[in-house]
């Protein structure tokens, strides 16, 4: 059984030591981590059609069988990569994965799977570079009917999300991940940081809900919803975390600082310039709360040139000229 809390190796035991390296480095160490890495986008997988519809440049759907699944290394740079064929009745195309030498091993000749991705290269050589593959729940006759449906393209499309990546882990490895994780059902079991009430209140989906909308959503609005959700719950958890600041700060005790009144005036009347109403009430409202015994907290906001400055002037004076009680 999966938990939110598990470590990422825990469940995925075959991890390489650069792969562990490159986890670390994205801040992927449990579960959570995994179903918090967002993407920073989506692709469409384009329509479905057959090998023969495929033109370079085009996103596109195909269902067919795997041939002469291969480890190779690029001519030049040496670069380690996995290929393959994929065939149907109207003929064939080259799959390509660059720096995933290990997707080949995963396959096997006459395996039927489902591929989504852009065709490439020169038209008279096109192939698929890095094609999101599904080897799951993809029976022989899907390829018969997408062979035989009545458009030889239909207008199927699905988004594929994208993550940022490190050297060792793609994208399509965190995709995979993250199935399993969703498979198991991990998000169901986290707990919601958003209280009911104002969840309701703000029209927002539950936690489990948005996880799945941000990492499959059905359509881009159902990924822009999940994604205010997320970046509600980030400023929400951000504004609970400085009110207990806040709280637990008011309940510690300071030395208070005396004001010397008639050196702030002598002071304040040294400027070049007379303080406006607004100066002279944030002023007095610090001076104020220099008198208590517990830490002030306050933030002074104002355009550039309302002087701001000279407020921050007059409490350093304050301080520097404060009197032991």
């Amino acid at each position: 059984m999966m938990s939110p809390s598990d470590p990422i190796e825990k469940h995925f035991t075959r991890l390489k030591t650069d792969q562990k390296r490159a986890l670390a480095k994205l801040n992927i160490h449990t579960l959570r981590d995994l179903l918090y890495h967002f993407p920073t986008r989506y692709e469409n997988t384009g329509p479905s059609g057959t090998i023969a519809t495929a033109t370079s440049g085009s996103d596109i759907t195909l269902y067919g069988t795997i041939r002469k699944p291969e480890t190779k290394k690029t001519w030049k740079s040496r670069r380690p990569i996995a290929q393959a064929l994929l065939e149907d009745a109207s003929g064939s195309i080259k799959l390509m994965w660059f720096s995933q030498p290990y997707i080949a091993k995963s396959l096997h000749d006459g395996m039927v799977v489902k591929i989504q991705g852009k065709v490439t290269g020169p038209i008279e050589k096109p192939y698929i570079a890095n094609p999101e593959i599904d080897r799951t729940a993809v029976r022989a006759e899907d390829v018969h009917d997408s062979l035989f449906a009545k458009s030889s393209v239909t207008e199927e499309r699905r988004l594929i999300p994208v993550y940022p990546e490190s050297k060792g882990i793609s994208s399509l490895w965190i995709f995979h991940a993250l199935k399993r994780v969703f498979e198991n059902r991990v998000h169901e079991t986290l707990i919601d940081p958003i209280p009911v009430d104002i969840l309701e209140r703000y029209h927002l989906p539950k936690i489990d809900t948005a996880l799945v909308w941000m990492h499959h959503p059905r359509s881009r609005e159902d990924a822009e919803i999940a994604r205010k959700r997320l970046a509600f719950e980030e400023v929400f958890s951000l504004q609970i975390s400085l009110q207990k600041k806040r709280d637990d700060t008011s309940n510690k005790k300071v030395l208070p600082v005396c004001v010397d009144t008639d050196l702030l005036k002598s002071f304040i009347s040294s400027f070049p310039f007379p303080p406006t109403n607004a100066q002279t009430r944030a002023i007095e409202s610090i001076a104020l709360d220099f008198k208590s015994s517990h830490p002030m907290m306050r933030l002074l906001e104002g355009d550039v040139g309302s002087g701001k400055t000279a407020v921050a002037a007059a409490t350093s004076y304050m301080v520097a000229t404060s009197t032991p009680q």
